[in-house]
């Protein structure tokens, strides 16, 4: 056992520690680090205008520092979870299934999804890791309702709803577990724990409450497709190249091929106990999710969903156990080639983020007195992060510094017609005449308005750059502002004095 946690934690590091730092920072993670290191204010006010929880924001913030860290540094807290996240799955998937247990370290190894999640800063790789905990300590209750394991347990729990807001329902899966079916344990025995557990969760609850006020989800996230919940699990196992590989235009062959392998070993694991347990935790709430998002834009297959990666993959290695030699090939080869096909394409060809060469292509061709203007604004803080040039930066629509400008309370103005001409006017009088603007451009529905009347006041405008990345599309164009015409009247003579 010890030699295959070894294995496992080596396979990890290799997986995971190449290209940590070659990526650019993307919207989100700059985001994550500028509330982290406080440029916004402290880390509780300023997440009332985000759409988190604060401790990974807090944990973050203790790994980086206050000054500016390199993008290795950055996402370091994130591939240490990362890494030790597999050695911990194999070793909880031995306690459970005995050696065939260590197979679900190995899934978790060679997720790109979970590589993915390793090199980036945001709060993915820590649900992962406290989500493996949740898997073992609920099933461990249910065999032994010991008081140690339930306290473990809340404090698991209350780790999870205070890193992401969708972790309700992992932890909603898990008592449902606790409470129901075979090996329950008693209510009477529960319902101090479950007090204690809703008295911790309180200020996240009030968080959540203002948050709903604040953030509007509809700006950038569309509702959930009817086969979201098909969709997360293909993501888990093939990852964010789910339509990179085609049999034919339009039909994924790595989703196909993860999916059969997939069910072939999930009806075997419903056969044991652990498997059952395990397919109720992760389905469960997977379900519950995708209900609770239905018609409205606040669900992201892939991302808050990744607490119940790990109850998968055990499902995934109690049905391996009770299989024969030939479907267990069969259903590793379907499983493992889509996974390294997709580690290969997030390695050669998918990019986080466009603006770090925007920003090198403003810091060449910038002249004195260029400004530059960003919109939407929520992309003003990975542009910080890496430009040290000397324009004028604004940032649309308070001008304000860019800690300070609340995006969401203008949000209804951007996609009026109205609003957004008064916004570009408002944009133009900053540049000085015969200036230039450099307009970093995200093409957000809500900045379309805005952008086309910034075009109609331009004397000329040439796009430099266009590029399309795994945070959107990203354009760079350069809009020259005319010099006003001075009217001839023939001889000129020299000012009269005063008085």
């Amino acid at each position: 056992m010890k030699r295959g946690l070894c294995v496992l934690f080596i396979l990890g590091v290799a997986l995971r520690v190449p290209h940590l730092g070659i990526q650019p920072l993307w919207t989100d993670e700059a985001n994550c680090l500028a509330i982290a290191q406080g440029a916004s204010g402290p880390v509780w006010e300023a997440l009332q205008h985000d759409c988190s929880p604060p401790l990974y924001y807090w944990l973050l913030g203790l790994s980086v520092g206050p000054d500016r860290p390199s993008e290795t540094k950055t996402r370091g807290l994130s591939a240490l979870l990362g890494i030790l996240s597999i050695p911990l799955l194999g070793w909880v998937g031995w306690s459970l299934l005995g050696n065939a247990g260590l197979l679900a370290g190995v899934f978790l190894a060679v997720s790109p999804l979970h590589v993915w999640h390793s090199q980036e800063a945001r709060m993915y790789s820590l649900i992962v890791f406290l989500g493996i905990m949740l898997a073992f300590l609920t099933s461990r209750t249910r065999q032994q309702p010991r008081s140690r394991y339930l306290v473990a347990l809340i404090v698991v729990q209350l780790a999870l709803l205070w890193t992401h807001h969708f972790s309700i329902f992992a932890v909603a899966s898990s008592w449902i577990l606790l409470l129901f079916g075979r090996g329950r344990i008693p209510l009477v025995t529960a319902r101090p724990y479950i007090l204690v557990l809703l008295f911790g969760w309180l200020p996240v609850v009030w968080l959540a409450a203002v948050q709903s006020f604040a953030f509007d989800t509809g700006s950038w996230l569309p509702p959930p497709p009817p086969d979201a919940v098909a969709r997360t699990i293909g993501l888990w196992l093939t990852g964010v190249q789910a339509r990179a590989h085609s049999i034919i235009h339009g039909v994924p062959i790595s989703p196909v091929f993860a999916g059969i392998g997939a069910v072939l070993l999930v009806v075997r694991g419903l056969g044991s106990r652990v498997g059952r347990e395990q397919a109720l935790l992760s389905g469960v709430g997977l379900v519950l999710a995708f209900l609770v998002s239905l018609g409205r834009p606040a669900y992201t297959p892939g991302r808050y969903d990744v607490s119940l990666l790990p109850a998968f993959f055990l499902l995934l290695a109690a049905g391996w156990k009770r299989s024969g030699v030939a479907m267990r090939s069969v259903a590793l080869v379907c499983l493992l080639l889509p996974s390294l096909l997709g580690i290969r394409y997030y390695y050669s060809s998918y990019k986080k983020g466009a603006i770090r060469e925007m920003v090198h292509l403003i810091e060449e061709e910038e002249q004195p007195g260029d400004v530059v203007v960003i919109a939407p604004e929520i992309e003003a803080p990975v542009f910080h992060y890496y430009y040290s040039g000397k324009c004028s930066l604004l940032v649309p629509p308070s001008f304000g510094d860019v800690f300070t400008v609340d995006y969401f309370d203008y949000r209804h103005r951007w996609g009026d017609k109205a609003s957004a001409s008064v916004l570009a006017e408002m944009t133009w009088m900053r540049v000085p005449p015969g200036g230039r603007m450099f307009l970093l451009y995200s093409p957000y529905k809500s900045t379309v308005q805005y952008k086309g009347w910034l075009q109609k006041k331009a004397r000329e405008s040439r796009k430099i750059r266009r590029r399309v990345s795994g945070s959107g599309s990203t354009e760079l164009s350069l809009l020259e502002r005319d010099t006003p015409s001075v009217p001839r009247t023939g001889k000129t003579h020299p000012p009269a004095p005063h008085g």
